[in-house]
């Protein structure tokens, strides 16, 4: 954390990065110089970053990477407000959810006078969405399951109301072309 707190003043300051600063950033996922990956095998995850996360020795690096590490899909969904149904006026109820599902590209232009570039990096996708009808709360499995084009066993897919991405997101997000 320490090195990341230098680097940031060093960026705000508009100092440039020594080559260990670069080569440090450049292996956050990936050390190139370790020769581990690439195509036709296991791929093996050799920066710093993929270290960062605790595993047990019943592991190899591929597998803990897939199902638990830096590789593992995180979609998690919380419920957050639950809306009972009522008889007068006719409300059929519902659980109002927040999501996280797969990961969006960032890229952003700065102009800053004569420092231009454009940086890139993972940000969360977001969703908001609606069970209706007598209260249903998704679990984290059943919302991976929900975001791989699947639905619940049990779980009409006509109860479930906003899957796509929140109106707001269009803002920043670029339309997906098939």
């Amino acid at each position: 954390m320490d090195r990341l707190e230098r680097l940031a003043a060093k960026e705000l300051a508009q100092e440039c990065f020594s080559p260990e600063d670069a080569r440090f950033i450049d292996t956050l996922m990936e050390d190139k110089a370790a020769g581990l990956g690439g195509c036709g095998g296991p791929y093996a995850f050799t920066g710093w970053y993929p270290n960062l996360f605790y595993r047990t020795i019943y592991w190899t690096d591929a597998e803990f990477h897939v199902n638990y590490g830096s590789d593992a899909f995180d979609a998690l969904v919380a419920d957050v407000h639950t809306d009972v149904p009522n008889e007068a006026p006719p409300d059929p109820g519902s659980v109002l959810h927040e999501a996280v599902g797969r990961v969006n590209l960032l890229m952003l232009a700065v102009d800053n006078g004569s420092d231009r570039f454009v940086c890139a990096g993972p940000v969360l996708s977001h969703y908001e969405f609606e069970v209706t009808g007598n209260p249903r709360r998704l679990s984290d499995q059943e919302w991976q399951y929900v975001m791989g084009g699947g639905f619940p066993e049990g779980l009409d897919p006509k109860r479930l109301e906003g899957l796509q991405p929140p109106p707001w997101t269009r803002s920043y997000l670029a339309p997906q072309t098939p």
